[in-house]
This record gives C-alpha cells, sequence and structure tokens, in this order.
C-alpha cells in the first residue's frame, strides 16, 4: 500500500508540474506584462508545490501507523468482546474474508469443509 501511495504521488507531482510549466508557458507567450522576474517566480513556487506534494505522498509513518491502530483494535477487542489475539496480522486477515462456511449450530468445528449444494 505504502508503493502504491508512492506512486500515486509522483504521477500526480510529474503531473502537475507539467501542467503548471505549459500554463505558465502559455500565460508567458500571451501577456507581455509578465516579465522573467514573475516568470521565475511562479517556476520555483510550481516546483516547490511539486516537491512538497512528492514529500507528502510518501508515507514513511504508515506501516508503524498501522501496527499501532492494530495493537490499539486488538486490545479493544479483549477489554470489549473478551477476544484475545495472538498473532496482530490476523485482524487484518480477518478483514479480508467474504465468506465463512459454518455448520448448521454456526460453529466450526473442523477445518475441513465441503460444500454440498450452492444457492444463489
Amino acid at each position: 500500500m505504502s508503493k502504491k501511495f508512492t506512486r500515486i504521488g509522483l504521477v500526480g507531482a510529474i503531473v502537475f508540474l507539467a501542467l503548471s510549466l505549459t500554463l505558465l508557458a502559455i500565460q508567458t507567450g500571451l501577456s507581455e506584462e509578465v516579465g522573467a522576474v514573475i516568470f521565475s517566480k511562479k517556476f520555483v513556487e510550481n516546483l516547490t508545490i511539486a516537491l512538497v506534494i512528492v514529500i507528502v505522498a510518501i508515507p514513511e509513518g504508515l506501516p508503524m501507523t498501522v501496527a499501532i491502530s492494530l495493537a490499539y483494535s486488538v486490545i479493544l477487542m479483549f477489554e470489549k468482546d473478551e477476544v484475545l489475539i495472538r498473532d496482530l496480522e490476523s485482524p487484518e486477515k480477518m478483514g479480508q474474508v467474504t465468506e465463512f462456511c459454518t455448520g448448521k449450530t454456526g460453529t466450526m468445528t473442523s477445518e475441513d469443509m465441503t460444500m454440498l449444494k450452492l444457492y444463489a
């Protein structure tokens, strides 16, 4: 997830910089009032904004934030629902589950279950 955010941020910064420089070049070509001083000032501003986008897009603290939030949720699950979890990755894996197969009482007594019929 961190790599995706980084890529999205880099692409966004490049697109922003390209568009802003294009608009600045068009504005400079159409208006004679925009001099070299104003052009260089706006160029530096656009470059600074693109750099800020790149810096913000790289989430260095994301893994630590996810670990802290998982630990906090594990503590809440223990205090509220009396559920004890040994592995912090378990709640994350359970969030990826889309379907449960249980017996007629709702309990899961063995790891092997077979589906006999499917009702669609």
